[in-house]
Protein backbone atom coordinates (compact mmCIF):
# COMPACT_ATOMS: atom_id res chain seq x y z
CA UNK A 1 0.00 0.00 0.00
CA UNK A 2 1.01 3.17 -0.36
CA UNK A 3 2.34 5.93 1.90
CA UNK A 4 -0.59 7.65 3.69
CA UNK A 5 -0.95 11.20 5.20
CA UNK A 6 -2.29 11.23 8.91
CA UNK A 7 -5.72 12.88 7.00
CA UNK A 8 -5.60 10.14 4.83
CA UNK A 9 -5.34 7.42 8.08
CA UNK A 10 -8.44 9.21 9.95
CA UNK A 11 -10.82 8.90 6.89
CA UNK A 12 -9.76 5.32 6.07
CA UNK A 13 -10.44 4.56 10.30
CA UNK A 14 -13.94 6.69 10.51
CA UNK A 15 -15.54 4.44 7.09
CA UNK A 16 -14.84 1.76 8.37
CA UNK A 17 -15.86 2.73 12.08
CA UNK A 18 -19.42 3.32 9.98
CA UNK A 19 -19.35 6.72 10.60
CA UNK A 20 -19.87 7.82 6.76
CA UNK A 21 -23.50 7.59 5.41
CA UNK A 22 -24.71 7.24 1.80
CA UNK A 23 -25.76 10.27 0.17
CA UNK A 24 -29.88 10.34 -0.38
CA UNK A 25 -31.09 10.27 -3.81
CA UNK A 26 -32.36 13.31 -3.60
CA UNK A 27 -29.35 14.75 -3.11
CA UNK A 28 -26.86 12.48 -5.31
CA UNK A 29 -28.91 13.62 -8.31
CA UNK A 30 -28.52 17.11 -7.37
CA UNK A 31 -24.67 16.62 -7.26
CA UNK A 32 -25.06 14.43 -10.48
CA UNK A 33 -26.81 17.51 -12.51
CA UNK A 34 -24.41 19.90 -11.58
CA UNK A 35 -21.41 17.88 -12.27
CA UNK A 36 -23.31 17.48 -16.02
CA UNK A 37 -23.64 20.87 -16.12
CA UNK A 38 -20.10 21.58 -15.54
CA UNK A 39 -18.70 19.39 -17.75
CA UNK A 40 -20.88 20.74 -20.43
CA UNK A 41 -20.04 24.26 -20.20
CA UNK A 42 -15.85 22.97 -20.13
CA UNK A 43 -17.33 21.80 -23.58
CA UNK A 44 -18.48 24.92 -24.52
CA UNK A 45 -15.88 27.13 -23.52
CA UNK A 46 -12.65 24.75 -24.45
CA UNK A 47 -13.52 22.86 -27.86
CA UNK A 48 -11.29 20.74 -29.24
CA UNK A 49 -7.97 21.97 -29.71
CA UNK A 50 -7.01 23.92 -33.13
CA UNK A 51 -4.76 21.21 -35.05
CA UNK A 52 -2.31 22.53 -37.33
CA UNK A 53 -0.89 20.21 -40.32
CA UNK A 54 2.10 21.02 -42.17
CA UNK A 55 2.66 19.23 -45.36
CA UNK A 56 5.86 18.84 -47.19
CA UNK A 57 6.26 18.17 -50.75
Amino acid sequence: MKYLDKEEKDLIDSYERGEWKSAKKKEQAKYVRAAKENIAKNKRRDPLPDINFKYNS
